[in-house]
C-alpha cells in the first residue's frame, strides 16, 4: 500500500501552482501539477528522477567539472547531488522565480558551500569559463522557443571554457519542433552533438560540446561508464546504451572503435 503524500506547501504564484509534497522520504516540487523536481532528504549522493540522472550522462565524455552553471533550478535536487559527489565544484544556479528560489532554499536543501543561487533571467547572465551548463528550464510542458534560438545557444557556447559542454533537457511539442530545436544546437555547436532519450518520459536531452570531447572511442566510454557507476550511483551503463541507440554513426561525436 503506498503512502499518501503529505502537502507541505501549495500557493499561487503569478499564474503557477507551486506545490511542495513529500512521500516516505522523497520530497517533490510541482508546478501546475507537473512534477518538476524531487529529491531523498535522507540521502543527498541519490538522484531520483531518470530525467536528471539523463542530464549527468555528460559525464561520459567530459572530466568532472570544476564550475558549473545550472540554468533553472526547480528544487536543486541537480545542484544538491552534484554537490554531494563532487564538493570542490563551484555551481552558479540561476532561476528566474523568485518563489522557486524561496521554496528551493526553505524545502530542498540547496547546498550552502561551494553553490551559489541567483534569482535571475538567464538571458541576462553574465557568468562565464564554464566546464558545463546544464540548461533545464520549461514553460508548463514545453521547452520556451527562446531557450533553444540561435542567440540563447550563442551565449551559452560563449559562456563555456574551450573544452566545455551544454546539456539541454528539451521537451518538444512535435516531431517538428525537435528538428528545428536539434538545427539551432547542431549549427551553433558545429555538429558536436549526441541525443538521449529517457524511456517513460517525451524529454529528450541533448548534448552539445565546444570542442571534440575528451572521451569519445567506445572503449573510453565503456570504461568510464563502471567507475562513473559507482562514484554517481547512476547506472551510466545503460545510458551508453541508450546513446548508442539513439544516434546515427555519423553524428559528429561517437568514435567507433570497437564493435557494439
Amino acid at each position: 500500500m503506498n503512502t499518501p503524500a503529505q502537502t507541505l506547501y501549495r500557493k499561487q504564484h503569478g499564474g503557477m501552482t507551486l506545490e511542495v509534497r513529500q512521500r516516505q522520504t522523497q520530497r517533490s516540487l510541482y508546478i501546475n501539477g507537473i512534477e518538476q523536481s524531487c529529491i531523498d532528504i535522507q540521502q543527498p549522493a541519490r538522484l531520483v528522477l531518470p530525467v536528471h540522472r539523463a542530464l549527468l550522462a555528460t559525464m561520459l565524455f567530459v572530466d568532472a567539472p570544476r564550475k558549473l552553471l545550472l540554468a533553472g533550478t526547480g528544487g536543486g535536487a541537480l545542484a544538491r547531488h552534484i554537490h554531494a559527489v563532487l564538493p570542490a565544484c563551484r555551481g552558479d544556479a540561476v532561476e528566474i522565480s523568485e518563489q522557486i528560489v524561496t521554496l528551493c532554499r526553505q524545502y530542498f536543501c540547496f547546498p550552502e558551500h561551494n553553490w551559489w543561487l541567483w534569482q535571475q533571467d538567464i538571458r541576462q547572465w553574465q557568468g562565464d569559463d564554464y566546464d558545463l551548463i546544464i540548461a533545464d528550464i520549461a514553460q508548463g510542458d514545453a521547452t520556451p522557443a527562446w531557450l533553444t534560438a540561435t542567440t540563447q545557444l550563442q551565449q551559452f557556447y560563449a559562456q563555456l571554457n574551450d573544452k566545455g559542454a551544454l546539456v539541454m533537457d528539451l521537451l518538444p511539442g512535435d516531431a517538428p519542433s525537435l528538428v528545428a530545436m536539434l538545427q539551432n544546437i547542431r549549427q551553433v555547436f558545429e555538429r558536436r552533438t549526441l541525443c538521449l532519450s529517457v524511456p517513460g518520459y517525451k524529454n529528450i536531452v541533448v548534448i552539445a560540446f565546444r570542442a571534440e570531447p575528451a572521451y569519445c572511442k567506445q572503449t573510453q566510454l565503456q570504461t568510464r561508464a563502471a567507475a562513473l557507476s559507482a562514484q554517481w550511483r547512476i547506472d551510466f551503463d545503460a545510458l551508453l546504451q541508450q546513446i548508442r541507440q539513439d544516434n546515427p554513426a555519423d553524428n559528429g561525436v561517437l568514435i567507433q572503435d570497437m564493435p557494439l
